[in-house]
């Protein structure tokens, strides 16, 4: 390249060699990341997988104790264990001694199966960081191969988006439009006030349910990481108030996520289960809220 200067002078040569050092310099930042990235991802998925190794273990083990294992992690006495317990146990002191050491066990199965669950979160969230610090350096223009269309959600539902949210928009456009294509926000909004006509929408059960589903139909069409990236943003760029009402959309956008993991493929279980975590809702004190949502099925409010 240096050589062209003998052949070619004048703007458009320097024009030519200028775009060139861009574009090597932004080639080489870019071969750097996708390194980067594929690296962690072999660790991420390493590290995944025996944490998910480690969970259906305990599972299992507590299953095989004769436990019914909810969706969260909490063992309780199978039918079959109490009936077994009835039928051999014919003495009730006994018998309540031997129900009260089935209850302690239940609660030491359930502890060992939530740590399992715990330790999976820390796994698939230490995985999404460290993939998404190999491409940070990276500008928008450097993520987007060439030849990718803009994003479209900028229009329509999306028009109101902040600076930060639309930043997240065009540096992962296909995942934006993939969103706006499945009109992810505009069922958020109308089924939330639909389910709670009355609530003000402002850290409620309305709020609540709008966040859950927003996030599980985004992860549902595009990927958890995506959404996540817009409810930071979209924290950023709308702020409350209202003390605690960013800890509330926390807890209830990583529950969407989870549930859009859980439910993919069926847009209006999420719908649906997303209203149920919502009347069920408690409400939460902001100065003793607890920060720690690791199974994902429940919802706060902060008011009614």
């Amino acid at each position: 390249m240096d050589r062209s200067l003998d052949t070619w002078q004048g703007d458009s040569g320097n024009a030519m060699r200028s775009q060139y050092e861009t574009l090597h310099s932004d080639t080489g930042k870019i071969r750097n990341a996708l390194e980067s990235g594929a690296e962690a991802a072999r660790t991420g998925a390493t590290e995944l997988v025996a944490a998910q190794t480690a969970l259906a273990a305990a599972v299992r083990v507590a299953e095989e104790k004769g436990y019914t294992v909810a969706e969260d992690g909490t063992c309780t006495p199978s039918s079959a264990a109490q009936q077994t317990l009835l039928a051999t146990v014919s003495d009730s002191g006994q018998l309540q001694k031997a129900m009260g050491a089935l209850e302690t066990d239940a609660e030491t199965q359930t502890a060992a199966i939530k740590q399992a669950i715990a330790q999976a979160n820390t796994a698939d969230s230490t995985a999404t960081e460290a993939i998404t610090n190999a491409f940070a350096d990276l500008g928008a223009t450097e993520q987007m191969p060439s030849g990718q269309p803009q994003a479209t959600p900028v229009n329509g539902p999306y028009d109101s988006m902040g600076t930060n949210e639309k930043q997240v928009c065009f540096s992962n456009p296909r995942d934006c439009d993939a969103s706006y294509i499945a009109n992810d926000y505009n069922i958020a909004w109308s089924a939330s006030k639909a389910a709670f006509p009355d609530g003000s929408g402002e850290s409620d059960r309305q709020d609540a349910t709008r966040h859950c589903i927003w996030q599980a139909l985004m992860t549902e069409s595009s990927n958890a990481d995506f959404a996540k990236r817009m409810a930071d943003a979209h924290e950023k760029d709308q702020p409350s108030p209202l003390h605690g009402s960013k800890e509330m959309d926390e807890w209830n956008n990583h529950t969407g996520r989870e549930l859009g993991l859980r439910l993919e493929g069926d847009r209006q279980a999420i719908v649906d289960t997303c209203v149920r975590y919502a009347r069920e809702a408690t409400i939460v004190d902001p100065n003793n809220m607890n920060h720690n949502n690791v199974d994902g099925t429940s919802l706060v409010i902060i008011q009614e």
